[in-house]
């Protein structure tokens, strides 16, 4: 992906004349962070996710750090694993959830599914701060958020992802 810029890549080869070689590789990247997204759901973890990004839009940039462990003989054991910092993106997971403003998080990855804690965002003019994680035991993806925050009467009024709010925005005052 042409924005996607690598700032330190490491590659190697364990064992590469004995019966198991290891490919390991570690990245640094950085870029739009729409573009990440799209490296995902290029590549095999968009798989390993079960498409969980497929619908996602974000802007702003973001920082990687990505590790791979390959044995090359037995592609099928493959490991990854990274950070991803997105430092106040705009960001929506799916079409039918919110749009998350001035998201602060710091995802943590592999090839299981990922955490992610101690994020921030304003949603409804109010600020929620949130966690989730995606897991796939057995091949069966469980996603699960969790958050809590305030909302504004004028956030609710002037929401465009929940118009059924606007009406409550119009009865209430103030922050809750």
């Amino acid at each position: 992906l042409p924005e996607l810029h690598a700032q330190r890549v490491e590659a190697r080869i364990d064992n590469f004349l004995l019966d198991d070689p290891v490919l390991h590789v570690q990245a640094d990247v950085a870029g739009p962070a729409s573009d990440a997204v799209a490296f995902v759901n290029q590549s095999p973890l968009h798989g390993m996710t079960d498409g969980a990004l497929q619908h996602t839009r974000i802007d702003g940039n973001a920082q990687v750090q990505f590790g791979l462990t390959l044995p090359l003989n037995h592609v099928e054991a493959v490991q990854v694993r990274g950070d991803v910092q997105l430092p106040g993106n705009t960001l929506q997971i799916t079409p039918d959830t919110p749009t998350l403003h001035h998201t602060q998080a710091r995802l943590h990855f592999n090839e299981s599914g990922f955490d992610l804690t101690q994020a921030r965002s304003q949603l409804l003019g109010g600020e929620l701060q949130f966690s989730g994680q995606l897991r796939t035991p057995n091949g069966t993806p469980h996603l699960r958020f969790s958050g809590q925050g305030s909302a504004s009467a004028d956030g609710l009024r002037h929401s465009p992802d929940w118009p059924l709010l606007a009406p409550l925005g119009q009865l209430a005052q103030g922050r809750a």
